[in-house]
């Protein structure tokens, strides 16, 4: 028969069960005294029970607990300002022993709610803003603070003004926070002269014709900006743009596709006409991203560099993207928010593109015709008198980078022929490019080799150990599917991984430089991981298993 813990209250027991935190909510600078108890859940009967807190649990040690009475409370009131950097709530576990052995926990979690603290706060400002400041300059102040609670670690500003708003600034931020900190003398100060300013920002230097802005800063004890403690005068942003377009720095952002079609890699550029300046990000959005935040790339251009090229590949089923992620907010780049460089001209630069997107046409394991393919020599279906039977069963089986070009190559196997293609695709339509099919080219039937045990004499051609014959005997049988391409032993040749449908062998084709294939050779599960892991590519395993 089980047991709860209760916390006893003036019009009854409290709702809380076992592992079901019970909240209480108190002012700050008070404290609380609960009283625990236990009761069986069949009869809701008080029983005796000596109380301990779970040491390792949440705040413990900010609390007392007398384990006979149930009394639970507040080593020292808590104070809202001065908390335990977790928002101001404090949880403990309470673990219920009782006579009979038997034991019960719960948890019980404390609100510290904020009040309005009665000092006279007031700031004075002994070092105030300047009368005019120039696009480019950083805005520096510092002052000292009365009558503040000695809890109190912050100070909180932000900017007000005529016309102007945080992309005036470097940063694009109109408000902050400052640490309060102490002089020798005792006073407490925003800044301590002598040591570090506050500093508001950096005024961006846009080459916008705006005219002469205003503005002030107002200084609040509270994060919500609610309780003001005091104001800067009014200062003046000079607009420097006026009469001055001589270092405006002009960027385009090209665009060489109409289309793009989902999976296959594209690559921008951004140029630009000045290059007196570093301009660095920390990323942009990718559009169909599809690996970690989707994002293109950090984006960082040095002085003297006049372009920058950047790359994403779009997923080929939107599903995949996060929920905020959707198709009419990804379609286009916009590189604006961007750009950090105080010359840059919004007024004459492109720096967004957009395009149709279409979706990839090859879905796994459908069978497609392939009308145009050809082998090296320019032999259709590496045999002219190829029936329709033929042409028209050509397996997609998926997207791998078969010549270490970082660009993915579309692969098919054809299991009346047997003989396997790779095609690379055409980045507007997404359609093979036929014509890439010999010298140069990887659009094309990948040619036979011969083993090299075979050559060695070492294994009799056309013998079941022969791994050419059994490699067209798995493709007939359509008994291969593709898993990984890469270099695992870093001799500068791609290697692709398959596994037989069966389960009996995994495949290692190593490639020429050209994409064509060298040889191949069959490998037990135990062989595979092996050479993997020898080879330090013991990651890729869990792709090809």
């Amino acid at each position: 028969m089980s047991s709860i813990i209760y916390i006893k209250k003036p019009d009854g027991f409290s709702e809380a069960t076992n592992d079901v935190d019970y909240s209480l909510e108190i002012n700050e600078n008070s404290n609380f005294e609960a009283i625990l108890t236990t009761a069986y859940k069949s009869d809701d009967e008080a029983i005796t029970a000596e109380f301990s807190m779970v040491e390792d649990f949440g705040q413990a040690s900010f609390f007392n607990l007398d384990k006979t009475t149930g009394s639970l409370s507040f080593k020292e009131n808590p104070d809202y300002e001065s908390g335990n950097n977790l928002d101001n709530e404090y949880s403990v576990k309470i673990k219920a022993t009782h006579n009979s052995g038997e034991t019960a926990e719960s948890i019980i979690k404390i609100v510290v709610k904020n009040l309005e603290d009665e000092n006279d706060f007031s700031l004075t400002l002994n070092k105030p803003l300047k009368d005019e400041y120039q696009e480019g300059e950083t805005i520096n102040i510092g002052g000292y603070l009365t009558n503040f609670s000695d809890n109190h670690r912050y100070i909180y500003w932000k900017l007000d003004g005529a016309d102007i708003d945080r992309f005036d600034f470097r940063d694009k931020t109109a408000e902050g926070s400052s640490k309060i900190r102490h002089a020798p003398s005792g006073e407490k100060y925003i800044n301590i002269p002598g040591f570090a300013d506050l500093g508001i920002g950096t005024i961006a230097k846009d080459f916008k014709t705006e005219g002469d802005e205003t503005f002030k800063i107002k200084f609040y004890s509270d994060s919500e900006r609610t309780n003001l403690i005091g104001t800067s005068g009014i200062s003046k942003i000079i607009d420097s743009s006026i009469d001055d377009i001589s270092t405006k720095a002009i960027y385009t952002l090209e665009n060489p596709y109409e289309n793009i079609v989902r999976g296959l890699t594209y690559e921008f550029v951004l140029r630009r006409t000045k290059t007196d300046h570093i301009i660095s990000s920390y990323g942009i959005y990718k559009p169909f991203g599809h690996t970690g935040r989707y994002m293109i790339d950090y984006f960082y251009m040095e002085e003297g560099q006049s372009e920058y090229s950047f790359e994403f590949t779009p997923v080929i089923d939107p599903s995949s993207l996060p929920y905020y992620l959707n198709e009419t907010n990804t379609e286009s780049v916009d590189l604006f928010n961007f750009i950090s460089d105080p010359n840059f001209d919004l007024d004459n630069s492109v720096v967004s593109t957009s395009w149709n997107v279409i979706d990839f046409q090859y879905q796994s394991n459908t069978q497609y015709s392939l009308l145009e393919i050809k082998d090296y020599d320019g032999n259709l279906h590496a045999n002219n008198n190829a029936s329709e039977e033929v042409t028209s069963s050509y397996k997609y089986q998926g997207f791998l980078d078969m010549n270490a070009d970082g660009i993915k190559e579309a692969i098919f196997t054809n299991q009346k022929s047997g003989r396997w293609a790779t095609a690379s695709l055409n980045l507007n339509t997404g359609l093979p490019e036929y014509s890439q099919h010999g010298e140069g080219g990887i659009t094309r039937i990948v040619g036979i080799y011969i083993d090299p045990l075979v050559q060695s004499g070492d294994v009799i051609e056309g013998s079941d150990f022969d791994s050419q014959r059994r490699f067209q005997n798995d493709l007939n049988k359509d008994n291969l599917t593709v898993k990984a391409s890469g270099d695992y032993d870093d001799d500068g040749f791609q290697e692709v991984y398959w596994k037989t449908n069966d389960g009996s062998a995994y495949l290692r084709a190593l490639m020429h430089a050209d994409g064509n294939i060298q040889y191949a050779n069959y490998q037990s599960e135990s062989q595979m991981r092996n050479y993997l892991t020898s080879n330090g590519s013991e990651s890729v395993i869990s792709e090809i298993v």
